[in-house]
């Protein structure tokens, strides 16, 4: 957002809330502000979680079919 877009919606505001009201209009945006803001990073960090563990998941599964193939590459080599 520009500088003249966030003027034109403080004057807006100001217009319809009036000049008393503005503080506690302000502090409750902070407070919804914030609280979007951690919803946010925990939704994140949920993601991250389940890509890591289907990360984890996918290099199990190649470690065990390599594990396999080398074991039956040794069996019939006579190892």
């Amino acid at each position: 957002m520009s500088t003249g877009e966030l003027l034109l919606i403080l004057i807006v505001a100001l217009l319809v809330f009036g000049p008393g009201k503005m503080p506690m209009l302000a502090q409750h945006l902070g407070k919804c502000v914030r609280l979007l803001q951690q919803y946010r990073q925990q939704i994140l960090e949920f993601w991250q979680a389940q890509m890591n563990e289907q990360q984890l998941q996918d290099n199990l599964k190649k470690a065990e079919e390599a594990d396999k193939k080398y074991q039956l590459e040794d069996k019939a080599s006579g190892k």
